[in-house]
């Protein structure tokens, strides 16, 4: 650690505080796309849920008007939600569950469970989320797989009516893909802003601290060139000027009694070695405090007049 020691105290002052504030900042920045990220997510989920009702109710609404068997009606009515474009759909896929196999066929190849979430949410009855993909048009894709569960007489839409099952069965799912590419470009954005924000900030800080430490390190700064030009020229004569009354104040203040005791001691000492030049002297302004001891200087102008 000799580098630390031989560090300036500003350094010493101002490198902890620079990088404490850099940690905080930059877990800050963290925590700020991580919320954005789950924003983007849950938005997209939101807009998978409002899809997968539009299927269901689309669904309902071939049956009503007999034309549910007819694949290309199906088809026909999944590519018209699709094609909505403030949905931001990249793909809708319906997942016929067990019961409705049982009871109208396997249907498509496309509406058979394709992956084990499919079978997750179908054996569940609870929505299945899949993390965020990239496909070959390098687009980012989220998948949500939203179940169709049976309601019963007490609701809306009584699926019982037409269906073999009980109010809260499986019918099937809707495999949402959503298209948040564009969102993706936003957090890669936001991501940037906060960094160059990063940067200036630190800068900002790096001067505002340097000056706010510099004001603190002055008197100490001060007393040190007092220190050193006495011991340079040895003038007690040069003076300190001390202002405020923190801790550096006071410990100037106590190397300015010293300075000053010193200076009329070796007056002192002067007036006791030859008191035939009194001219040469100059006048005491400020007596000798009690607290110091003259015994040495005593015996050093005894020494002197022998």
């Amino acid at each position: 650690m000799n580098w630390w020691g031989n560090l300036s105290l500003k350094n010493k002052l101002q490198i902890p505080v620079q990088v404490v504030l850099m940690l905080i900042l930059l877990t800050g920045q963290h925590f700020a796309i991580v919320w954005l990220k789950a924003n983007v997510v849950e938005n997209a989920q939101r807009r998978a849920e409002v899809s997968g009702e539009l299927v269901l109710r689309s669904m309902n609404a071939l049956m009503f008007n007999g034309q549910i068997s007819d694949p290309e009606k199906r088809k026909q009515v999944i590519n018209q939600i699709v094609g909505q474009k403030e949905l931001n759909i990249a793909d809708i896929r319906i997942i016929r569950g067990r019961a409705l196999q049982a009871q109208f066929g396997a249907g498509a190849a496309s509406e058979q469970p394709a992956d084990d979430t499919d079978h997750a949410v179908l054996n569940s009855g609870k929505k299945q989320i899949k993390e965020l993909t990239h496909d070959a048009q390098d687009r980012v894709l989220l998948r949500t797989v939203v179940p169709f569960i049976a309601t019963g007489k007490n609701d809306a839409i009584d699926c019982t009516q037409c269906h073999t099952v009980n109010p809260g069965e499986v019918l099937g799912a809707a495999s949402v893909v959503m298209d948040v590419t564009d969102d993706d470009h936003f957090l890669d954005s936001a991501n940037r802003v906060l960094w160059i924000a990063q940067i200036v900030i630190q800068l900002i800080l790096f001067f505002v601290i340097g000056a706010a430490i510099n004001r603190i390190v002055k008197p100490v700064k001060n007393l040190q060139d007092v220190i050193v030009k006495i011991q340079k020229s040895g003038d007690l004569t040069t003076q300190l000027t001390v202002t405020g009354n923190d801790e550096i104040s006071q410990a100037s203040r106590s190397f300015e009694a010293l300075r000053t005791s010193l200076c009329e001691a070796l007056r002192y000492v002067h007036r006791c070695i030859d008191p035939a030049e009194p001219a040469q002297l100059k006048p005491l302004k400020h007596k000798p405090q009690q607290a110091f001891s003259f015994s040495a200087i005593d015996a050093v102008a005894d020494c002197c007049r022998t």
